[in-house]
């Protein structure tokens, strides 16, 4: 039973995390939570079978701190691999232009610098918003 409590507590954690954590939007929004529970289920499952008992505070540390850190972890290495991506996929379309060099930039970045509104509509699927760019970069 005492499972159960410890891995709707994981999923908690993990859920309070994704909101803490600014980049939430390059992940979906169970993603996080059912990492979260599925490792506080995971290790107390093993903990157990090595002979863990629910009474002892050990089990619920790792458990659920593992939970909040596998979260916090995986948060930031998506965010920085999604940013990754939208700079190089810019710079695909663009070209490469010796009067225009970038810092890689994510579009979010590049977007919000612009002196003109820009509006983005999506989520989009790549072929759909790369459809867009087609032809306008380059010269």
């Amino acid at each position: 039973m005492e499972m159960i409590y410890a891995t709707v507590v994981g999923l908690g954690i993990a859920t309070v995390l994704r909101y803490l954590i600014p980049g939430r939007h390059s992940y979906g929004i169970l993603l996080l939570p059912a990492i979260g529970a599925a490792w506080t289920a995971v290790a107390w499952t093993a903990l157990t079978w090595v002979g863990w008992k629910p009474d002892e505070p050990w089990i619920w540390v790792i458990s659920l701190g593992g939970s909040g850190v596998i979260a916090i972890v995986l948060a930031l290495v998506l965010n920085r691999a999604r940013r990754g991506i939208d700079a190089e996929r810019l710079r695909v379309f663009r070209g490469e232009r010796q009067d225009q060099r970038d810092a890689e930039l994510s579009c979010r970045d590049v977007f919000r610098a612009s002196p003109h509104p820009i509006e983005c509509i999506g989520p989009a699927l790549i072929d759909e918003a790369s459809a867009a760019h087609d032809g306008a970069w380059k010269t």
